[in-house]
């Protein structure tokens, strides 16, 4: 018997068969490793993800669950609608179903927490397809902390924007080229345009070339240094053709790196200042002018007797030059038992407010002569009434006293010798009255002095 031996050729279609359903482990551990990583996706990132068919929620990632406080059991079965706040649901469905008809758009709205705790959330939904059925994917993300520091910010805006529009002051900022971006109505008022004009200026179509040119040099050096600047003064014109005098401050503006990206300002109208102190200088030049013209002798003093004002005449009076009179007290150029005899006067003024009406004053000149003047003293005050100090004309009277002094020696020396004369001598007015008569004239007729003359 001849045994047929086993052949050692497979067949090939049993080989073939074998090959298609031989399981491929390469592909079947990357599908894993996918699946894995997926799963870590979606348990990590910082967005909930759920999955919504037939209005109800057939998925929800362990973060939605974190996010929300409720469990799967919770809500796997349940209308996807349940949790979103009432005011927001009509919105949120709608917003939805726009989504899934067409382009994915983010929305905002409130949904309540499992604790009753409101939390914003912002969503969006996109259609696919899950166990050959329709359905929604959704992106959860918390933004309540982010809603919270809007609301911060918009209530900060609102309140310092309110600030701003009530203040009389303008406020302004503008960019590194000079364009307005932002500004209160006060500055529309001050620079005599309205808002939707002013937004299109540049701070240089307000004002002439050197004005120009030294706004520039300010807002250079603020950008150089980083420092700001203040009271900067400067000119406008006025959409009206008004020349206007402004004061502002110019600050820079930085983003979180430090880097100046604008400017900010306070600008105040000091226009009708400006004026005021015009009117005001020109006030004090004419009448500096009429004291400078007169003969008499004009000074003002502080509290503490130092000169802060003197004219020409009295320079002259006291022999000192202006420069050398300002700062100076009066107790040097007088001595002391005339420095005790003014200061009486002078603490009394100060006391009542009652004008010293007419004073005699001895003083020494610089090249240590006497002068004698007669002044009349007043109080100086401030805007609300406090004294300040003391303003005075004088009048030189060292002539009129040096007259007087001889007309006494002149009468005393021939008294005496009309005392001495043996013979009477008597003076007497129209009426025949005696209005002086000698030692003599007395025992000639008996009667005294005293008699005589009453």
């Amino acid at each position: 018997m001849t045994v047929k031996p086993k052949s050692s050729v497979k067949s090939k279609t049993s080989s073939k068969h074998k090959a298609a359903v031989k399981p491929n482990k390469k592909i079947s551990s990357r599908q894993s490793d996918f699946l894995h990583l997926a799963e870590d996706i979606i348990s990590n990132v910082g967005v909930g993800i759920y999955i919504v068919q037939h209005g109800k929620f057939i998925f929800a990632s362990p973060l939605y669950q974190r996010l929300t406080g409720y469990s799967a059991t919770d809500i796997i079965g349940h209308n996807s609608l349940d949790h979103v706040h009432p005011d927001d649901k009509a919105m949120v469905w709608t917003k939805a179903i726009k989504n899934l008809k067409g382009k994915s758009h983010s929305y905002v709205y409130k949904f309540i927490r499992k604790n009753g705790e409101e939390m914003w959330i912002l969503e969006m939904v996109t259609s696919i397809t899950y166990k050959g059925e329709r359905a929604a994917l959704g992106s959860f993300m918390d933004i309540t902390e982010h809603k919270r520091m809007e609301d911060e910010l918009r209530r900060s805006e609102e309140k310092y924007r309110t600030i701003l529009e009530n203040i009389e002051d303008g406020y302004v900022e503008l960019d590194l080229r000079g364009n307005f971006i932002f500004f209160n109505e006060a500055l529309c008022r001050i620079q005599g345009y309205p808002k939707e004009e002013l937004i299109k200026k540049n701070y240089r179509d307000l004002m002439d070339e050197e004005n120009a040119k030294k706004i520039y040099e300010k807002y250079n050096k603020v950008y150089t240094t980083g420092e700001s600047e203040k009271e900067v003064q400067y000119e406008i014109i006025t959409k009206s053709g008004i020349r206007k005098y402004l004061e502002t401050s110019v600050t820079p503006m930085k983003d979180a790196s430090g880097r100046i990206f604008a400017f900010r300002g306070i600008v105040r109208d000091r226009t009708e200042h400006r004026q005021a102190e015009e009117t005001l200088r020109q006030s004090e030049e004419r009448y500096r002018n009429i004291l400078e013209s007169i003969q008499e002798g004009y000074f003002e003093l502080d509290l503490a007797g130092n000169y802060t004002f003197v004219n020409k005449a009295n320079c002259i009076l006291l022999g000192y030059t202006k420069e050398e009179l300002v700062g100076m007290n009066y107790r040097q150029h007088t001595n002391e038992e005339n420095a005790k005899k003014l200061y009486q006067p002078y603490r009394e003024l100060y006391r009542t407010g009652k004008p010293i009406e007419t004073l005699e004053v001895e003083s020494i000149r610089k090249d240590g002569t006497k002068v004698i003047y007669e002044t009349s003293v007043s109080l100086i005050r401030d805007s609300e009434g406090k004294p300040i100090g003391f303003r005075g004309v004088s009048r030189d009277i060292t002539e009129r006293k040096q007259i007087e002094e001889k007309i006494r020696h002149s009468e005393e020396r021939y008294r005496n010798i009309i005392e001495q004369m043996e013979d009477g001598y008597f003076e007497a007015d129209f009426t025949g009255k005696f209005t002086f008569v000698n030692d003599a004239e007395c025992k000639n007729l008996g009667y005294t002095r005293e008699e005589l003359t009453v």
